[in-house]
């Protein structure tokens, strides 16, 4: 419950198109452990990644200890335990290939629905929902993109699979 949660409120973040919020620890309802870098450290065998290659193609230095906030801004596909530079796919949230789930564009997710009353979805409202493990949707569909009207895609275009890691919240409590 706890990791989900964790990734759905930081992936929702990295997904809207809107300057990402920016929230303090008051806001944040009390969690005991940062799952996700206790699965990153896990990523390497106990160590943190010597470097991970970003959505956008960069390269970063996650650090010692585990930066999640580095993470989240790179949304990296891939991360390297030593010098070697050979990529390990980050698939703890469901890309095969790696990633995170996103919009092609940053603009956003919808409520469509097959309705004409199209919802834009902010940061509270994901959260809201993550916190009460439903839909953010309220009719139970998926949220999707609007250019694409599609759910959001992994970087490498599949779509993400429960199977492969932990989908955020606002798409695994959705239908």
């Amino acid at each position: 419950m706890y990791f989900s949660l964790i990734v759905s409120i930081i992936i929702s973040a990295s997904v809207l198109a809107s300057p990402r919020p920016q929230l303090d620890a008051s806001e944040l309802p009390a969690i005991p452990e940062f799952s996700v870098v206790a699965a990153m450290n896990s990523f390497c065998e106990g160590a943190s990644p010597y470097s991970c290659l970003c959505r956008d193609g960069q390269s970063v230095k996650p650090g010692s200890p585990f930066d999640p906030e580095t993470f989240f801004a790179c949304e990296p596909t891939s991360c390297s335990c030593n010098e070697s530079g050979n990529e390990i796919p980050v698939r703890l949230f469901g890309c095969l290939h790696g990633g995170l789930p996103a919009c092609k564009e940053e603009n956003g997710l919808i409520c469509a629905g097959g309705r004409n009353d199209e919802v834009a979805l902010d940061f509270g409202l994901l959260v809201e929902a993550a916190l009460e493990q439903r839909c953010v949707c309220t009719d139970g569909a998926v949220p999707v993109c609007p250019d694409t009207g599609e759910p959001p895609r992994c970087p490498g275009g599949e779509k993400p699979d429960s199977e492969v890691g932990t989908l955020p919240s606002f798409m695994a409590n959705c239908q």
